[in-house]
């Protein structure tokens, strides 16, 4: 079941203490790229490769000036391959990892919207799109830092909410690649859907991306006040 924002302090305290991390060092990851499109505005012609790479140059300098250090997967229209991008947060001993993303619907489905945020499926949970499968019981590196990475999915998804008055899709778990590694809080963005016939135009406007960006500044502002809070 998906994680409402008004639910996730219920979820979000750790059963045993854990090092808080840092948060000053921010990997951002533009999805796709390069030969992979993601989805497309059909309509617009636009890709999800285009609109998540702006948003991510859109997103940087506004984390820059809140007095983040920011690094990128990528920052120009270039392939990296998936299991390539979580290692790179790593090697940079990032604070933090943001995977950018752009939803789209099945074939035909022009309708579909909202905003989910992702985070790593804590061990012996189902993840969002398995309900009904069983629970996984691997643990993956990722799930050490099962409490920051919903803790930072709460925030960012909040003001995203907050700030564009999209649709809410739910706080969501899943085993992507690109969270299973880390060795740092992460989670995964879908700022819209790309094959909507409305929200899709919006995702293609400049000005809706840097209402974006600057919602998951603010989200990350808020995460970072929250952990020094505690």
């Amino acid at each position: 079941r998906d994680i409402g924002v008004t639910g996730v302090q219920t979820c979000a305290l750790p059963i045993f203490p854990v090092p808080r991390p840092g948060t000053q060092r921010i990997l951002l990851d533009p999805g796709h790229g390069g030969k992979d499109p993601g989805k497309v505005q059909t309509v617009l012609n636009y890709t999800e490769k285009a609109a998540t790479l702006d948003t991510a140059l859109r997103l940087k300098p506004l984390l820059e000036k809140l007095g983040f250090e920011v690094l990128l997967t990528r920052d120009k229209d270039v392939a990296i391959d998936l299991e390539d991008r979580a290692p790179m947060a790593t090697k940079a001993k990032a604070d933090l990892f943001l995977s950018l993303h752009y939803n789209g619907g099945a074939a035909g489905d022009s309708t579909s919207a909202g905003i989910e945020t992702y985070c790593l499926t804590p061990t012996g949970q189902h993840s969002t799109n398995k309900a009904v499968g069983r629970a996984d019981l691997t643990a993956e590196p990722g799930n050490k830092l099962d409490t920051f990475n919903l803790q930072l999915a709460f925030n960012v998804h909040r003001q995203l909410l907050a700030q564009t008055g999209a649709e809410d899709r739910g706080i969501r778990r899943a085993r992507f690649a690109v969270l299973r590694p880390l060795t740092c809080p992460g989670i995964l963005i879908e700022g819209g859907f790309v094959s909507s016939r409305v929200e899709g135009a919006q995702i293609a406007n400049a000005a809706y991306r840097q209402k974006l960006a600057q919602a998951i500044a603010d989200g990350v502002m808020d995460y970072a006040r929250a952990l020094r809070a505690k």
